[in-house]
């Protein structure tokens, strides 16, 4: 009889020890979270708590960013579940187990993890838990087609497991896969139904109470605003975000809310007080151990000032960025920066390590992670464009196109036409196919949000019109980038916009000498030597009877 009441309690507490230590996870506490689930582990010899408790520490792990701890976690915990054979364990450890592959952006391992694991659902025996878990591996393929940029494949496995948990009871699980929903329209630019289901999940999450779930839901909220330039509404969101967070006590929340409220000053062209927010979104992440947050912090403020045509500072943090991600072992965080340090190189004139590059595409290619091969692709194509090689840049450009349409990928698209555009227009401006995508240039200039992209489509359309000495339209295209440029304060194109504009004005026999002086000045600031070497050439052959 005593023994079964200190079994009775043994139990009780280690149900205590799980909850607390979820709780912590939520709130950013890991290391006590870490600390509850080991001793779940210390207290029970049974396989079934011992199997939990790795499981929960390789969640830990993910979390914060440590993708290697968290595998070690993970394959303790399914060694433990194969030889009990623990199936409805399994599968759940294998869920996270793909996820970490997705993470590590080894995603043809995830995809096959991710079959297996539907295969074998049929097996498990159809209680309430198990329905949950064949849920959560629906969820997971879904966010394997999600990170690729396939995503209608996205949502379709995340309707299906959504179809689960509707009559699961299972609030917190369906409000996750809502979520998710909304990012993938979020992410397809279908910002009006992304709204609608963030709306939707927000009514849920104040139903059941649930602070974590409304938090995280306004930081969404918020980048949804963001992305439509409503910066003032996206800016409340990201403080009520906050205001929970802190409330809550939950340090990765508020790096993340402190962290989106950089991203605004930002946008807003408050560059001082945006690298604040982020260096304070950095401190948080570091405090916590969050390396793979810290990472992304640091990378993010080195766009800031790439954009702002700060490169030596835009190099120093995406070095820095690097060697993070290196430490992770996260070779989709290395790939992504290093195709931004390689964009800086051609910017700036520095010598190129093809030979990086190409290992890097290979890498890409075994792992299917398309998002990263374009931009690899595109990052070549510019190499061999900016040394004269057209033929295989425009090779480049087109196979990076076709790819970008096979993940339905907007902005990959257009970044793919443009690349094919410059090149054609430097081989016959008379090509019917360089016709063809400058009217689909057109089309996409109506469709596109993103800024940089943007300014690349009309800098396409710029150039038809200047090579065919439409003056008047080619100045209507430019005020369209200025907008662009000065609206978002995008510094990096100040040089180009002002030497585009003295072209215009010397085709049009006007006064150019003074805005080509301005775009010569701010690009020996800046360091862009290839732009300049152009500059100069141009000088040569088409200014040189006036004193320079």
């Amino acid at each position: 009889m005593r023994k079964s009441k200190f079994e009775d309690k043994k139990i009780l507490y280690i149900k205590a020890l799980k909850g607390r230590g979820e709780v912590y996870m939520l709130v950013g506490e890991f290391e006590k979270s870490i600390k509850d689930f080991k001793k779940m582990r210390e207290i029970s010899q049974r396989p079934l708590i011992k199997s939990q408790s790795l499981y929960k520490c390789a969640q830990v792990e993910e979390m914060r960013g440590r993708l290697k701890e968290s595998l070690n976690y993970v394959n303790k915990a399914l060694k433990i579940a194969e030889k009990e054979n623990l199936l409805s364990e399994k599968v759940k450890i294998l869920t996270l187990k793909s996820l970490l592959f997705i993470r590590k952006g080894e995603f043809t391992k995830s995809k096959k993890i991710s079959e297996y694991i539907i295969k074998n659902l049929k097996k498990i025996k159809k209680n309430i838990g198990s329905y949950e878990i064949i849920a959560e591996g629906y969820k997971i393929m879904g966010t394997y087609f999600y990170r690729i940029g396939d995503y209608k494949n996205a949502l379709h496995w995340y309707y299906k497991s959504l179809k689960i948990l509707k009559n699961s009871g299972n609030k917190v699980s369906f409000l996750n896969v809502l979520n998710a929903i909304a990012g993938v329209y979020f992410y397809k630019g279908k910002y009006k139904k992304a709204l609608e289901i963030y709306y939707e999940c927000l009514r849920i999450a104040t139903k059941i109470q649930n602070k974590y779930a409304l938090a995280f839901l306004y930081n969404n909220l918020g980048g949804v605003k963001l992305h439509q330039e409503k910066y003032n509404e996206a800016l409340k969101l990201f403080y009520k975000s906050l205001e929970i967070e802190k409330k809550m006590g939950n340090k990765r929340g508020m790096s993340r809310a402190i962290h989106n409220i950089g991203i605004i000053y930002n946008l807003k062209g408050n560059y001082g007080k945006a690298i604040k927010y982020f260096e304070s979104a950095g401190f948080l992440k570091k405090e916590i151990k969050d390396l793979w947050g810290y990472a992304i912090v640091l990378t993010n403020i080195a766009y800031l000032y790439y954009l702002s045509g700060a490169l030596k500072k835009a190099l120093k943090y995406y070095k820095r960025g690097l060697r993070l991600y290196e430490n992770l072992n996260s070779i989709d965080g290395i790939m992504e920066v290093l195709v931004f340090i390689t964009k800086i190189s051609l910017l700036t004139g520095k010598k190129i390590d093809i030979e990086k590059l190409e290992e890097i595409e290979e890498i890409s290619k075994k792992m299917q992670n398309w998002n990263t091969l374009v931009q690899i692709l595109l990052v070549k194509g510019d190499y061999f464009f900016q040394q004269g090689k057209i033929n295989k840049a425009l090779k480049l450009y087109k196979e990076s196109f076709k790819i970008s349409t096979s993940i339905n990928s907007t902005v990959l698209i257009a970044q793919s036409k443009s690349g094919i555009v410059k090149c054609l227009i430097k081989m016959d401006i008379k090509n019917k196919e360089y016709i063809n995508h400058i009217k689909d240039i057109r089309t996409m200039c109506k469709k596109i949000n993103n800024p940089e992209t943007l300014y690349y489509l009309y800098e396409c359309e710029l150039h038809y019109y200047l090579k065919m000495q439409k003056y008047d339209k080619a100045e209507k295209c430019i005020l369209k980038m200025k907008n662009i440029v000065y609206k978002n304060r995008l510094k990096l194109f100040y040089p180009s916009i002002l030497y585009f504009s003295s072209l215009i004005a010397f085709g049009k026999g006007k006064e150019f000498k003074k805005d080509l002086t301005k775009a010569i000045k701010l690009s020996k600031i800046m360091g862009l030597v290839p732009f300049l070497r152009e500059i100069e050439n141009l000088k040569k052959y088409s200014f040189n009877y006036f004193n320079f």
